[in-house]
């Protein structure tokens, strides 16, 4: 009976009781499942549409590209057809008057007219010198929109004849005008105005060797002043002449620098060649100087006319008489 009490009791306080209830977490932002949601569909948009796009731009690189190449053609061909670009001023500059002004322009003419950004300038040089073989440095300088300006420069004159200058190169051209120029006046055995105008050009070798010959001459050998000197083209011989007429010569083919040696060591061990005269000395023989002495001028003479043609003959008795007077 009691124990029928105290349950009816224990029972009566549990039913007075509230039942526990779990307290729900609050999220301002939203729920768990609503937070879910959102990742699951920005994750499920955002690559989609990244795939949209990247499809889209490759589709359209072919179509890009091409308007891209149009518009750079399009530019380019604006570029080179207009006329702007077209050579309308040519200035040359010459460094010297050795080079003939007015060939030079009549030889680029036909770069007027033509588009400067095309100008092949190596072609343009090698028309200049070509036509012009005492031309040395070409400097070409292209200045936009439409301006050429080219700078020559010329092998220098090193001899002189009456009507023509010999260039370093061998190179003969005509004088401009007949004033006088500081360099050595060569007497050439043949008639110049061939080579002028044929061959245009001597043997270099020689022309170096003439050179060689004068300034060796002038150093080792005291007093040694030549007059005239005269050039044998077809023999390859320069004949020097002193002002008391003595005939030196020497061999352009053979070492010059022991010609002059032997000619050296005579004035220096035996007597001054510019005091005592000789119908001429000749420095051709190896390792011997020959001397034809006045006293047999008629066997030295007749020599002369055995060595050499008649025509050299007698510009060599013209030199002497001219250096006799």
């Amino acid at each position: 009976m009691l124990e029928k009490i105290l349950n009816t009791l224990r029972s009566k306080n549990t039913s007075k009781r509230s039942p526990h209830v779990k307290k729900e977490r609050h999220n301002f932002l939203g729920s768990e499942q609503q937070l879910l949601f959102r990742k699951r569909k920005k994750r499920l948009i955002i690559p989609y549409l990244h795939t949209f796009l990247e499809k889209k731009h490759k589709n359209n690189i072919p179509y890009i590209s091409l308007a891209a190449l149009i518009l750079i053609l399009l530019a380019l061909g604006a570029i080179f057809m207009t006329p702007l670009l077209h050579v309308n001023q040519v200035y040359i500059f010459r460094k010297d008057a050795i080079i003939n002004i007015d060939q030079a322009y009549a030889n680029v003419e036909y770069i007027r007219e033509k588009n400067i950004l095309l100008l092949n300038t190596s072609e343009l040089a090698e028309k200049l010198q070509k036509s012009q073989k005492s031309i040395s440095s070409i400097e070409i300088d292209l200045s936009l929109p439409n301006t050429v300006t080219i700078e020559l420069g010329s092998h220098p004159a090193i001899f002189q004849t009456e009507q023509h200058l010999v260039l370093t190169n061998g190179v003969v051209i005509s004088k401009d005008s007949k004033e006088y120029l500081d360099i050595p006046q060569l007497h050439v055995s043949k008639n110049i105005e061939d080579y002028a105008i044929f061959w245009n050009t001597l043997n270099t070798g020689d022309i170096k060797n003439i050179q060689l010959i004068l300034s060796k001459s002038k150093k080792n050998i005291l007093g040694f002043s030549p007059l005239q000197k005269k050039y044998y083209i077809t023999e390859r011989e320069l004949i020097l002449i002193n002002d008391i007429g003595t005939l030196f010569i020497f061999d352009l083919d053979n070492n010059i620098e022991k010609q002059i040696e032997k000619l050296a060591i005579y004035q220096k061990e035996k007597e001054n060649i510019n005091e005592k005269r000789y119908i001429y000395i000749d420095l051709r023989i190896p390792e011997k100087l020959f001397l034809c002495p006045l006293e047999s001028e008629f066997n030295c003479r007749e020599n002369l006319k055995r060595i050499y043609s008649q025509n050299i003959f007698q510009s060599l008795t013209t030199g002497l008489s001219q250096s006799q007077q």
